[in-house]
């Protein structure tokens, strides 16, 4: 098949989580079909393109960075969105260069299906000649448009944005062939605003990696993830300020690992004797050798946590809220409690070695067999030649 990707992101951008969807698909798609990617995204000062695009697996690649301070680009884009009734992230995507592209690529290649990843791409069927759109919304955009950590000025700027961005999805979400979401809450909300949409759920794979070390002996709750995103930082505090202290209860000598990048104050003032931060590393993952029992306290955010299949592949037992297992569910390496009772279970693992052992290697067989980018890109792939 012949396909267009058009990416609100660089695909190469991989400190975006996201981003590491598309990254990982086109990898797989790449070697398999003709691709094209328009990507939008930074300028190259702040997401320098890979040496070669075959390093995305893509067939040909163009970008179309934005030009300018971030501030001048908003709110350019912001007067745009507020006469055209669209969220001011449509303009970060629909750049006049890019839309441009895309129409020249659908005149010249003619190809059977237009792949629109990330929010503010949904519209872009009103470019692509009748060829049919897959949009990859990743999540229920009104669910998480919220959760970024913005300066002041840019939540003031931002009012009547999550107005306009219901709107988007109720006024485009109908005329793409398929919109995708990675767990079946968010497709429950897109279909609440778009009734006739067609939505598909399409789960994230992971990166198994190598057989993980053995468990610590030390009573370790690690939690990673970017902590420029609110909901990252609602369950870090939710651990060490709610969490830890019921656990200390029972087991005096556990601590709390956080690691992730670019930690605000909020993150770092809950560090203390028995709270370590790990800041902005290599390697994220790796920290977890570390970590007797990972416990994703989300009480904030949607979609698919990547952060939990990371835990399980590394082969450390997960304790969660239903919000850190959508999309994934309780099962084999996954305990799934209310915030009050995650506590106990915590405990309850750690009372019990080879439970927390075989729960912790169960979790890294199930994401080997259920959560494989490959089989992520396939269900993308029959996707394609459904709608062309």
């Amino acid at each position: 098949m012949r396909a267009v990707v058009v990416s609100a992101w660089p695909p190469w951008w991989l400190t975006d989580g996201a981003v590491w969807i598309l990254h990982h698909h086109l990898r797989y798609l790449g070697s398999r079909h003709d691709i094209t990617v328009l990507a939008a995204g930074a300028p190259a000062s702040e997401s320098p393109p890979p040496a070669t695009s075959d390093a995305e697996g893509a067939t040909s690649m163009r970008w179309f960075g934005r030009s300018g301070p971030t501030s001048l680009d908003y709110l350019r884009r912001r007067a745009g969105g507020l006469s055209s009734g669209e969220p001011a992230h449509v303009g970060y995507v629909e750049r006049p260069a890019l839309v441009s592209a895309l129409r020249n690529e659908i005149a010249r290649a003619r190809p059977d299906v237009v792949h629109a990843f990330g929010w503010g791409t949904a519209g872009l069927w009103r470019h692509t000649d009748g060829v049919p759109v897959v949009h990859v919304a990743v999540d229920a955009w009104h669910r998480n448009a919220s959760n970024r950590m913005l300066p002041s000025w840019r939540r003031a700027a931002d009012a009547g944005e999550l107005r306009r961005i219901r709107a988007h999805e109720s006024r485009h979400y109908p005329h793409d062939a398929a919109g995708v979401v990675v767990a079946e809450p968010d497709a429950a909300a897109v279909h609440d605003l778009a009734p006739t949409a067609r939505v598909e759920v399409v789960p994230n794979g992971v990166d198994a990696g190598p057989e993980p070390p053995d468990l610590p002996a030390a009573p370790v709750l690690g939690f990673h993830g970017s902590f420029d995103a609110a909901h990252n930082v609602d369950a870090a505090r939710v651990l060490v300020e709610d969490v830890l202290p019921r656990v200390q209860a029972s087991v005096p000598d556990a601590r709390v690992l956080l690691v992730g990048r670019r930690p605000g104050s909020a993150v770092r003032r809950l560090c203390g004797p028995h709270v370590e931060l790990r800041a902005d590393v290599a390697d994220a993952r790796a920290e977890l050798r570390d970590v007797s029992v990972y416990v994703a306290a989300l009480v904030s955010g949607s979609g698919l946590k990547n952060k939990v299949l990371e835990a399980m592949a590394a082969g450390r037992p997960v304790v969660t809220t239903s919000l850190g297992a959508a999309g994934i569910g309780a099962g084999d390496g996954v305990t799934v409690a209310d915030v009050d009772d995650i506590a106990a279970h915590v405990v309850a693992l750690l009372s019990d070695r080879a439970r927390l052992t075989s729960e912790g290697a169960a979790g890294r067989h199930r994401v080997t067999r259920d959560f494989t980018w490959e089989r992520s890109a396939q269900r993308i792939e029959t996707l394609w030649q459904d709608v062309k």
